[in-house]
């Protein structure tokens, strides 16, 4: 209850009263600790769970282990935590193996991701979405082959999957793909999101085709200040690159 309430010091003291721990405890005042960018705090508990050894680790445990090692400043832990869940037999939970792939892409290994993840014999959409994403921060230049590569797979792509995979290809002002990749998005009925709509007119305007840039905004059923600044506010847009176009308002 505290720590859900974000109150996770009254917790921490809740939990270090209990004369008994069982793994529910453990691992409920561990993910508290991740949920509140904690991480530090949060790895400690893991390591004191392991030292006191009367509660197994399961699997919702070694998630918020492998979430708090995303946060973490080192990625060591993370190495030190999934060899945990090998050597328990969980290294098909797909769960687990998606916290492994964010925290490693979040620590710039790029690399040691792919591995895993074309090892693994079960994928996700968040799994595509999370090696997506990385393609997007580190190697955009990629995200039209790992697209092309997810739709072989027979992979449905969700909203966030045409969000990033259109703010690469605006990087890119890969216009040829960029109109192949928005014909699959009318028909996947994902186009009401507002961070696709977004996305996806980013990509008309870095392509400089700005009638489909206002069009899609039109069509957008709810906007943000990126949407707003499009429809004629007097605004100021700044080129981020990777990032998009951010429009100040003046």
């Amino acid at each position: 209850m505290y720590t859900k309430s974000g109150d996770h010091i009254s917790g921490y003291k809740l939990f270090d009263e209990m004369p008994e721990r069982n793994v529910v405890s453990w691992s409920s005042i561990i993910a508290g600790f991740v949920q509140h960018g904690c991480p530090c705090d949060a790895l400690f508990l893991f390591r004191c769970m392991l030292r006191d050894g009367t509660s197994r680790p399961n699997q919702f445990t070694l998630v918020s282990a492998l979430q708090a090692c995303s946060l973490y400043e080192d990625l060591a832990p993370a190495f030190q935590v999934y060899s945990l869940v090998v050597r328990l037999g969980f290294e098909s939970n797909i769960f687990l193996m998606n916290a492994f792939l964010t925290a490693m892409i979040r620590h710039c290994k790029l690399g040691e991701a792919l591995e895993v993840f074309e090892n693994s014999q079960d994928k996700d959409i968040v799994s595509w979405n999370a090696m997506m994403a990385g393609y997007l921060q580190y190697s955009y230049f990629h995200v039209p082959a790992f697209w092309y590569g997810m739709i072989r797979e027979g992979v449905k792509p969700d909203s966030f999957t045409y969000a990033t995979v259109l703010t690469g290809l605006a990087a890119l002002s890969d216009l040829k793909m960029g109109l192949q990749v928005h014909a699959q998005l009318v028909k996947s009925g994902h186009g009401g999101e507002i961070c696709v709509g977004n996305s996806l007119a980013d990509m008309y305007i870095k392509n400089q085709i700005l009638v489909d840039g206002f069009k899609e905004f039109g069509e957008m059923p709810q906007r943000d200040v990126f949407g707003f600044a499009l429809n004629g506010y007097p605004c100021i847009i700044i080129n981020n690159g990777l990032h998009g176009v951010t429009i100040q308002i003046i």
